[in-house]
């Protein structure tokens, strides 16, 4: 018997099925909707008005160009008002609240003037809103926000 060597190579897997990977759309459907229901639903959406402001005329912050000037910084048309805490307005020397303040602009004209409001930091924004609004109403030209630049 003439028995010769002769090997085989047995390769089983290229006899195995192997299963494609394959990505079913009805379950990434659903995991996305899912993805997108939690984003919305922990997310905070916030509905507010709005003050139309037009910060071109009615609003605008002073730049002091040279701050070691020697001449004056007096202007005759500037009228100062200074805005303190949350129901306190200081004008003209006097103490006045909001009301008793709108009583006193509502009969009095203040044509060709500037007005430079100075707010504290316990003032909010719709104090100083009421105030350029009272300011408007009596005659003034412009209504400037003083600004400190933090140091």
């Amino acid at each position: 018997m003439n028995q010769t060597n002769k090997s085989f190579s047995i390769d089983l897997s290229s006899h195995i099925e192997r299963d494609g990977i394959s990505l079913n759309s009805a379950a990434l459907f659903n995991v996305l909707l899912l993805a997108l229901m939690f984003v919305l639903l922990s997310s905070k959406f916030i509905v507010a008005t709005s003050f139309p402001l037009n910060l071109n005329d009615s609003l605008e912050l002073p730049v002091l160009e040279n701050e070691k000037s020697s001449g004056s910084l007096v202007d005759e048309s500037l009228s100062i008002l200074h805005l303190q805490g949350t129901n306190m307005i200081i004008f003209a020397g006097k103490i006045y609240s909001f009301d008793s303040f709108q009583k006193f602009m509502s009969d009095k004209k203040f044509p060709n003037q500037k007005l430079l409001v100075k707010a504290d930091k316990n003032a909010n924004i719709q104090n100083l809103l009421n105030v350029c609004q009272i300011a408007k109403d009596a005659g003034f030209e412009r209504v400037q926000i003083a600004y400190i630049p933090p140091q």
